[in-house]
């Protein structure tokens, strides 16, 4: 079974690294990510996606890790640091990519519609604000 979740794991790793290259090769990279992290279809669409989210909360649960779940969010990481060109870029991917996973599961748990919309939007809007401070701030 845990040879079976690994190799889930790396076919949803490798779909998402090519969709994140379209993203972030796009003039504003991390609203385009951050719009596509939090967006309907991925809240509604567990088995597709990001698989951080839905495998993070099973491994956890489990006590196992995965080598793929280290690559998928290093690669991650990488890019939202690559696209935020900034000294302190590291720890900011880290709460961003944390932020959005974090969101994402809440927003899949809860049962009001109303309430899962809610954590989405506000959560979009939160980092794309900090994102627009963080690029005034380094004009």
């Amino acid at each position: 079974k845990d040879e079976l979740v690994e190799k889930a794991l790396q076919s949803a790793a490798a779909e998402l690294d090519a969709h994140c290259e379209m993203l972030f090769s796009q003039e504003r990279p991390l609203e385009a990510f951050i719009d596509s992290y939090l967006s309907e279809w991925h809240l509604t669409s567990p088995d597709q996606g990001c698989p951080l989210p839905t495998m993070s909360s099973e491994l956890g649960l489990r006590g196992q890790h995965s080598p793929t779940t280290d690559a998928v969010l290093k690669a991650r990481l990488n890019q939202i640091e690559a696209a935020l060109e900034n000294p302190n870029a590291d720890r900011q991917s880290l709460v961003m990519m944390s932020t959005l996973v974090g969101a994402l599961v809440l927003a899949r748990s809860v049962k009001s519609t109303e309430l899962a919309t809610r954590i989405m939007d506000v959560v979009r809007e939160s980092l794309k604000t900090q994102v627009h401070n963080v690029e005034k701030a380094d004009q």
